[in-house]
């Protein structure tokens, strides 16, 4: 099977997930050992206080890993946030009973947090997001790193200052590697691998803002140039939403195909579509976000306005797979309310809750069975350490 066959088969599963009940995805077979699991992004269970509570909501829905959203508790971000683990308090000792937990209970774990490191608000923000992503790899690496297949996820971010001057864009290709080599060195040195997600993160910028691309990464020239841009990408790798492609016109297949495949780690699963006939697509192009003008002034001329900074892509429909969490959405804004689904292997397709046919086909051929008991991490690391901080400018 080639790039294009598994990757339409993998949205073929993801576009039909919405329609499975509830009940449906907790009673579901589990996955044979060596297929690829499904994963719950668990910046969507906020209200779970900690690592325990979430564990418990995946194994309620037949989940067999958690991406363990771990944001600073002051971070700038109002979105979409959770913090599972305390990251103030992550000793050896917590390493240990957090994988202890995953063996009983067969669970594989990420960690990430999702910010922007080379275009925060402030000065002091960027250096806080950055310091973060640095202390989150010391976490992975206590809970075993790649060793355990335990990632740390980010977000690379965008400057706006740079990015509106002449050549800006290549201006935010050098900002990243000069934040980003550093910290691709330390993960490195710890046996860790930094995944980061294409999503553009069209609502960081007001809805009045002229553009709405936020997120370095969010289109697959830019991630070969970040590949290309750095002196050492091997600690690099994606964490891959075809979603994303999806409403920006382009076919998720085409862009496997482009990739370099061996650095896609994770898949980001949910449905998608397009609509290209309704009214915000007819009026304001699909090339550009559409823009806020004056109420009164939009409703004289007959124009429709996006109903807020999430909104200004709206010729496009996404929807996270329905899990018993959440259940179905219709718009981008409110999937981010929803459960995140990941698929977690290294050969990128999900199986739970799929036809037996896909499930024949989607095997796992280089991850270990899932019933591999997860070995110890670092004890020789704590979380709250000093650690060493890249340059922000």
């Amino acid at each position: 099977m080639n790039r294009r066959e598994f990757f339409k088969g993998a949205a073929a599963l993801a576009a039909v997930a919405p329609l499975a009940t509830r009940q449906a995805f907790a009673h579901a077979a589990k996955p044979k050992a060596g297929n690829n699991p499904i994963w719950l992004m668990t910046s969507a269970f906020a209200s779970d206080p900690d690592f325990e509570a979430v564990v418990k909501r995946a194994k309620s829905v037949g989940a067999q890993g958690l991406e363990l959203c771990v944001f600073r508790r002051d971070t700038d971000r109002a979105d979409h946030i959770a913090t599972h683990l305390d990251y103030d308090n992550f000793t050896p000792e917590r390493a240990k009973r957090v994988l202890e937990i995953c063996n009983n209970e067969n669970i594989r774990i990420s960690v990430g947090a999702y910010d922007n490191l080379i275009g925060a608000k402030t000065e002091e923000m960027q250096l806080a997001n950055q310091n973060h992503i640095l202390k989150l790899i010391r976490m992975a690496a206590m809970l075993g790193g790649d060793a355990n297949d335990v990632v740390c996820g980010t977000f690379v971010g965008y400057d706006h200052i740079l990015g509106r001057t002449d050549g800006g864009f290549e201006k935010n290709l050098l900002k990243f590697k000069k934040v980003f080599q550093p910290i691709l060195n330390y993960a490195k040195s710890l046996g860790v691998t930094v995944c980061v997600e294409n999503c553009p993160m069209e609502g960081w910028l007001p809805v009045t803002a002229p553009d709405a691309y936020n997120n370095l990464p969010g289109c697959l020239a830019a991630r070969k140039l970040m590949y290309a841009v750095l002196d050492d990408d091997s600690a690099l790798q994606e964490t891959y939403d075809p979603s994303h492609d999806i409403w920006q016109h382009i076919d998720p297949s085409d862009v496997i195909e482009a990739m370099d495949f061996k650095k896609l780690r994770r898949v980001h699963i949910k449905g998608t579509r397009n609509f290209t006939n309704d009214a915000e697509a007819v009026h304001w192009g699909r090339l550009y976000p559409q823009q806020s003008v004056n109420a009164d002034l939009a409703k004289k001329a007959g124009v429709p306005l996006p109903g807020n900074e999430w909104d200004r892509l709206r010729d496009s429909r996404a929807s996270a797979a329905a899990t018993p969490a959440t259940g179905r959405s219709s718009s981008r804004r409110s999937w981010r309310r929803g459960s995140r689904i990941r698929s977690s292997s290294r050969t990128r397709a999900a199986t739970a809750r799929t036809p037996a046919t896909w499930a024949r086909r989607f095997r796992a051929s280089r991850r270990p069975s899932s019933t591999r008991r997860l070995s110890c991490g670092r004890s020789d690391l704590m979380a709250t350490n000093s650690i060493p901080r890249p340059s922000s400018r």
